[in-house]
């Protein structure tokens, strides 16, 4: 199957510029009413990698604020380890965490397509 443009430009930046990352899944957390404490899921760390683009276009400063980041994540690599990432999982990217907000994973075969936004 031949590679479209957008597909075969991806593949070649991921494999340039790719930088290392960890997906971190946290599992759903108890909240005890009783005491009023929330005690939060156990997290699971995996390491992968991704392009990291900042967002130039379509900011409106509430969806899409200034500063959020577009991550080209490698879908086939993850599905071998049976991860997903989903909207609300981490990515952290040195000492930075970012916060999944959007994920595609049909604009180019075999990778996701995250929006992230730095978590303060």
């Amino acid at each position: 199957m031949a590679l479209t443009g957008l597909q075969s430009s991806i593949s070649s930046l991921i494999g340039i510029l790719a930088e290392t990352l960890t997906l971190r899944k946290q599992a759903a957390g108890s909240f005890v009413v009783a005491t009023q404490t929330y005690t939060p899921g156990a997290s699971s760390d995996t390491a992968t990698y991704g392009l990291v683009e900042l967002v130039e276009t379509g900011v409106d400063g509430v969806t899409v604020q200034r500063g959020d980041l577009t991550v080209w994540l490698p879908k086939l690599a993850l599905d071998v380890l049976a991860i997903t990432p989903v909207i609300g999982d981490m990515l952290i990217r040195g000492s930075d965490k970012l916060r999944i907000l959007e994920l595609e994973s049909q604009p180019v075969v075999g990778y996701y397509r995250v929006r992230a936004r730095a978590v303060v």
